[in-house]
Formats: C-alpha cells, sequence, structure tokens
C-alpha cells in the first residue's frame, strides 16, 4: 500500500484497491506457509536457526539482486537531471544575517557591518521561502551592482506571531523570536536600500497542523490566523516604514500539496519524472491565495515605502499553475520553487528591486 501511495499519490483509489489486492496474497502466506511452519514441531533447534537465517538472507539476497540491476539506471542523465533540478537552494547558514557574493559561497555567521558599495545593498529575510528565493536575489545583486544581505531561518515566520506545529518546542520558539527582533535591529542599523519579506504564509494561514499565536492568544482556523498574520506581519513593516526602509512583501507562491520531488520513486524518475508532478487550475490557486494575499495586502495598506509583489503570473500560465512544464522543474516541493524555477524570476527580482530603490 506505501509504495501504490507512492506511485500514485493524487489518486484517491489506490490505497483501497492496494489494500483488497493484498488480503487474498496475505491469506496464501498465512496458511500455507506460516501456519505449518509454527505447527511443525520439527522445526527446532538446529533446524529453527537454519530457517531463520533462510529467511534474513533471502530478503537481503533479493536487494542486492534488485539494486544490482537498478543502480546503473539512478546514474542515467534523466535521472541526474531531474536530481540537479531539485536540489537544495544554497546559501548563507540560518539564523544570521549575512552579506553573499554568491550563493555557492561557504558563509559564516558575524557581524555584518555597513557596505562601502554607494549603491548600497538589498536584504532578503523571512523563513524557507526566502531561502527559495537566494538564486534569484544573487543574480539580482549581480546584474545591478548592489549589495546582498540574506537572513532566513526555516518555520520562522517574519512577523509578530509564533507559528505552532507538533515539532515546536519552547526552545525553538523563543530561537524564532530572536531571529526576527535580532535582524529588523541590524536591519535598522545597516539601513539596507530594500528589505525584500518572505514567508511561507499560505502554509501558517491555510494547514490544519499550524496554530498561530500573539500576545499569548492562539489562533486555529484560517480566518482567525489570517486576521492574527495582518497584525502581525503589520507590526514589521510598520517598524521598517517608519525607519524609513522601503520593503516588498512578497505574497505566497502557489502551493501543490501532493507534491515533494525528494518522495517521488525511483522507478518513476526513470521512467518520466513527469507524472511526479502536480497542476491546478487557476481558479484553485486563486481560491488557496485568496487569505493570505489579502491579509497581507491589509498589512502593508497605507505603510510609506511597502510594497506587495506577486510572482503567480511568472509561474502560472492564464489556465493553470503546474509543479513543472515537460521535464523542467519549476518546483522542488509542494511549497518551493526549484533552483531553475527560482532563477526564473531573476529579471523580475532586479526590476521590483530597482523600482523600490529608486
Amino acid at each position: 500500500m506505501v509504495f501504490a501511495r507512492l506511485m500514485w499519490p493524487t489518486h484517491g483509489w489506490v490505497v483501497p484497491v492496494a489494500a483488497a489486492a493484498s488480503i487474498l496474497p496475505a491469506w496464501g502466506s498465512y496458511e500455507l506457509l506460516e501456519q505449518p511452519i509454527r505447527q511443525n514441531l520439527k522445526f527446532a533447534g538446529r533446524r529453527a536457526l537454519r530457517l531463520t537465517a533462510t529467511c534474513v538472507a533471502l530478503p537481503v539476497l533479493c536487494w542486492a539482486l534488485v539494486w544490482g540491476l537498478i543502480s546503473p539506471t539512478l546514474a542515467t542523465a534523466r535521472v541526474a537531471d531531474v536530481r540537479t533540478q531539485w536540489r537544495l537552494h544554497s546559501g548563507p547558514k540560518p539564523l544570521c544575517l549575512t552579506r553573499v557574493a554568491s550563493p555557492a559561497a561557504a558563509h559564516k555567521c558575524g557581524d555584518v557591518g555597513p557596505t562601502s558599495n554607494e549603491l548600497g545593498a538589498f536584504a532578503l529575510v523571512g523563513d524557507s521561502n526566502a531561502q527559495q528565493f537566494i538564486e534569484p536575489a544573487t543574480s539580482a545583486a549581480k546584474s545591478t551592482g548592489i549589495d546582498l544581505l540574506i537572513g532566513w531561518k526555516q518555520g520562522c515566520p517574519f512577523a509578530e506571531v509564533e507559528a505552532i506545529s507538533e515539532t515546536s518546542s519552547p526552545l525553538s520558539l523563543m530561537i524564532c523570536k530572536r531571529f526576527v527582533r535580532n535582524t529588523i535591529a541590524k536591519l535598522k542599523e545597516l539601513r539596507p536600500k530594500v528589505v525584500v519579506l518572505a514567508a511561507a504564509s499560505s502554509e501558517y494561514i491555510l494547514l490544519d497542523r499550524i496554530t498561530l499565536r500573539r500576545d499569548g492568544v492562539e489562533a486555529r482556523t484560517p480566518d482567525a490566523k489570517a486576521e492574527m498574520w495582518e497584525r502581525g506581519l503589520a507590526a514589521v513593516a510598520r517598524e521598517l516604514s517608519h525607519a524609513g526602509i522601503p520593503a516588498i512583501v512578497v505574497h505566497p507562491v502557489p502551493n501543490f500539496a501532493h507534491f515533494d520531488g525528494n518522495k517521488c520513486p525511483a522507478v518513476r524518475i526513470f521512467l518520466g519524472a513527469t507524472t511526479c508532478g502536480e497542476s491546478l487550475t487557476r481558479a484553485q490557486v486563486v481560491d488557496q491565495q485568496a487569505l493570505p494575499f489579502r491579509a497581507e495586502r491589509d498589512a502593508i495598506r497605507g505603510l510609506a515605502g511597502v510594497s506587495a509583489l506577486d510572482f503567480t503570473n511568472d509561474l502560472c500560465t492564464a489556465s493553470k499553475c503546474s509543479t513543472n512544464v515537460a521535464k523542467r522543474w519549476r518546483y522542488r516541493d509542494g511549497a518551493h520553487l526549484s533552483v531553475p524555477g527560482s532563477l526564473r524570476l531573476s529579471d523580475r527580482f532586479a526590476r521590483e528591486v530597482l523600482a523600490v530603490r529608486g
């Protein structure tokens, strides 16, 4: 059933059919193999040890045989290309604001002083949604000649709210809060020309497994979380606006709940990885983005120097949004762009930064 679910993750009928299909083999194994062995008194002592060794050795041997047959296919150009597209985004380590020269360079957290670049610097900050924009931000920095500062922490909304899930702990929530406050303080000290804020607001607002908390009050429903997200984001955006630092709030990209490149079985990648992809109609995407977009627009309304940026039209056609176009993957999982997918946004990223920077 697990394998069937991986092969056809979007088909709800797969698991019941696989479960029904497993009943006869399971019954046959129990009646014709397991029970005779259990009830046969001859299987004792050395004979039992030999049987145990055989039962362990046979699966290992089968695995080795199958691996020997399929491992050459995993080294094919097709598989290598897909794995390259689904690679992790590179860049500085989380939890610090770092000046970067290229996303692949090794960086250490440390004090970041004022830039000597007469064109100034712009900053990219947020959670893993900010991380997915490291490549286009770096490309934009190179094309404009402006320095780039990056600060991100996975699962930490860059807003005055806490995102609580089953993996959260008092320590992790404290670290997130400290990251946001320290980064804002550093931005106010360095005064970049533009700050780009990116967060997984679709997930924070729409996923039942995430609760938002602000000032001790918890929000669990999408509507309540959207209202709390609006207030929490407004607090951060207002602080930057009052400090005279322009900011761009990046709306969340379309999300695909059932897609994760890392969970696509190797056999599907070899046969044609495009079968792992997922598509949504534009109407579905509009419905998905309604609450997060409204909350973020309301959060920045009336704030001087703060604007919003939506990449949906850059990633979707007029009728649908997809994780991939043929063999080119725009997403690496359901909520994050692939490196090639994010690089498609480089020119737009540069134009938006220059437009705000002036």
